[in-house]
């Protein structure tokens, strides 16, 4: 969180909160994270088309996401 900037492999390891499977959001985060080696040991605790609904979670502490949620 303190980072201003991360890199795709700090991603790893963390549960993430993504777009629901088959979404076209979804299909990019997906890419993301093959073409970043991160498809396999991704670990996905919830899915949801809804941005503030992702951003309660992750101000939460559930997980991250690479969802764009700048305002």
């Amino acid at each position: 969180a303190r980072k201003r900037r991360i890199a795709p492999t700090d991603l790893a390891g963390h549960p993430l909160i993504l777009a629901p499977v088959g979404s076209i959001v979804r299909r990019g985060q997906d890419r993301f994270l093959r073409q970043h080696g991160l498809a396999e040991p991704a670990h996905v605790v919830m899915e949801s088309e809804h941005t503030h609904i992702v951003a309660q979670y992750v101000a939460l502490g559930l997980g991250i996401t690479l969802w764009n949620m700048q305002r």
